[in-house]
């Protein structure tokens, strides 16, 4: 791979929380999911998704979870987990 003068390329990687820079010099942080599939937790629903899941946060990651409302407080247990977002079931 060839690099001109000045341009700085990081080898991309899947380490979690990795902070990648690209060619123009920009940063970004790559999303760290904090929840695993099977654990549970205790939330507050704070709004409700387009598709009308409940949406919580953990650690401002967010968690789906269906046929919730906002301002539900329910223990839930993870069951998908995605770069960005998780899916939870109500215990």
């Amino acid at each position: 791979m060839q690099q001109g003068m000045g341009e700085t390329r990081m080898e991309r990687t899947r380490f979690a929380g990795e902070t990648r820079r690209s060619d123009s010099g920009s940063q970004r942080r790559r999303s760290v999911p904090v929840v695993k599939v099977g654990e549970e937790y205790d939330v507050v629903i704070e709004s409700v998704g387009h598709k009308g899941d409940g949406l919580a946060k953990i650690d401002n990651f967010a968690i789906f979870v269906k046929e919730t409302h906002k301002g539900d407080e329910l223990k839930i247990r993870i069951t998908k987990v995605l770069e960005k977002v998780a899916f939870a079931e109500k215990v």
